[in-house]
């Protein structure tokens, strides 16, 4: 989890609630305050659902870039939608402005301006994004295609 992955609970209520004693549910309070206590602001607590849809939306998803004079767009797609998807790119300065386009209609034309954050303020939030490294982080709800202007 220090490398930014994922920890996965997994378990029954049978196991949980153990016959009456609940001692099951006492240990994942305490397993979720230790991780709280570790990771704060950084730890995002997602549902089964949520896991899901970012498995397999970064398992099929297809992307394509194409460098212009001062500025990297990136075109994300994928069969499956993913709200607060998180990707990143190399880019050795850090960005001036980064935008979002949507798939299709208005909404393609029209950029979303998305919100810089600091790297502290991880997990990103959606519609924002951070440098770090030499690498631009940007977060986007991922519902068919999806255009990311990053210039630099």
């Amino acid at each position: 989890m220090t490398a930014g992955g994922a920890v996965v609970l997994l378990t029954h209520w049978q196991s949980l609630y153990s016959q009456g004693r609940a001692t099951g549910l006492q240990a994942l309070a305490e397993t979720a305050r230790r991780l709280q206590a570790a990771f704060g602001p950084r730890l995002a607590w997602r549902s089964c659902t949520e896991l899901a849809a970012y498995t397999a939306t970064t398992a099929t998803l297809r992307w394509h870039a194409v460098r212009g004079d001062s500025t990297l767009r990136l075109t994300l797609a994928s069969p499956f939608a993913c709200p607060g998807l998180t990707v990143s790119w190399p880019c050795p300065r850090r960005p001036r402005r980064v935008c979002r386009y949507g798939a299709g209609g208005a909404s393609a034309r029209t950029p979303v301006e998305l919100s810089p954050q600091s790297s502290r303020q991880l997990p990103l939030r959606t519609d924002g994004y951070t440098w770090q490294g030499g690498r631009v982080y940007v977060c986007v709800n991922l519902d068919g295609a999806t255009a990311v202007d990053i210039e630099g």
